[in-house]
């Protein structure tokens, strides 16, 4: 026979242990009268600080006597214990170890009660594991714990991949939409000279001179010094900033004729035409003879224009007027065939 150590106790799981001694006394054909002496002599720890009190009271007796002892003292209340750590024992974190958590806890559970089934254990296995797993798992309808454990294995594993895919699929850098250019045009003008246009329509709102940006008079036409002059060279002012800038009888001339067609063709933005949203527009509610009415300020249009539809709605007294044409933003030119309405 080969060299065997007889199993060691100290204070866990009396039942395996019995197992243990039992085997042992089998193999080497012990008398039963020495069982109880063998068995005391590798109890350690807590079980051999229990044993020596036990043996100033009671001796050692008789092989059943002392493992019922055993048992009773250091595993009456582990299956109470394991059987409420089933109950609660929920997955937490990986399937793996909440497998190996139930799994002990079920070999523990039926070392006290044997009759316990696999339905009661499998309804557990299912109870506690997440949502996302035990619910395609409790669709299968197992009938063993192993094929539970199987099926939650597989699905663990199919979320898995998804996980990997999804991943894969996010990390893919999007394709960065190009930078937006400003426009710092005013909306709506499409002239060269509008930086002119403005300068012009500011010193004429405040009475300013053109050329020299004093206060305008009689005199000023005669003592402007600024003012240029025929047969005299053109002195090059130097700009202050994107507003201050040089105005010349050219340039005064050409804005004079822009004004002039821009009356003859109306420009109508292609928000107002199409209908779309416009980013620069404010919207504004008004309430016109118990009707909503919306104004949209600043809508890259030369004119105000209403509605036909609206003013018919309200009962608005209008004005017929010809036909006009009207210029479009992008530079095209729009006849209306029909008269616009105008607000007295």
């Amino acid at each position: 026979m080969p060299k065997m150590q007889f199993p060691l106790y100290d204070d866990s799981n009396p039942g395996i242990w019995r197992d243990k001694c039992e085997d042992y006394f089998s193999i080497f054909n012990l008398p039963e009268s020495m069982w109880p002496t063998i068995a005391s002599l590798h109890m350690e720890d807590k079980a051999a600080k229990w044993l020596k009190v036990y043996k100033l009271k009671n001796g050692l007796g008789d092989w059943a006597a002392f493992i019922a002892t055993v048992e009773q003292k250091f595993g009456n209340n582990d299956y109470r214990e394991s059987l409420t750590l089933l109950f609660e024992l929920q997955q937490l974190n990986t399937l793996e170890q909440y497998i190996t958590s139930f799994e002990d806890l079920q070999y523990q559970v039926t070392m006290h009660n044997s009759e316990l089934g696999e339905l009661f254990f499998t309804t557990q296995f299912l109870k506690g594991l997440k949502s996302e797993i035990g619910n395609v798992v409790q669709a299968q309808v197992p009938e063993t714990v192993e094929r539970a454990i199987l099926l939650a294995k597989i699905q663990q594993q199919v979320m898995d991949k998804s996980k990997v895919k999804w991943n894969r699929l996010s990390g893919v850098p999007k394709p960065s939409a190009p930078p937006l250019k400003l426009d710092t045009k005013p909306h709506g003008q499409t002239s060269p000279l509008w930086k002119e246009r403005q300068t012009r329509d500011y010193l004429r709102a405040n009475g300013l001179c053109f050329y020299c940006r004093e206060p305008f008079d009689a005199n000023c036409l005669k003592l402007c010094t600024k003012r240029p002059q025929q047969q005299q060279p053109q002195v090059n002012a130097l700009a202050l900033n994107d507003l201050d800038v040089q105005l010349t009888e050219e340039v005064l001339h050409q804005l004079e004729l822009e004004d002039t067609l821009a009356s003859d063709f109306c420009q109508l933005s292609l928000n107002a035409v199409a209908g779309t949203e416009s980013g620069d527009a404010m919207k504004r509610r008004a309430l016109v003879h118990n009707k909503v009415m919306l104004i949209l300020v600043d809508s890259g249009s030369s004119h105000s224009f209403v509605s036909q539809a609206f003013a018919q709605r309200v009962n608005l007294p209008t004005v017929p007027m010809s036909p006009q044409h009207v210029k479009l933003a992008n530079g095209d030119t729009l006849v209306t065939d029909q008269w616009v309405p105008k607000l007295e």
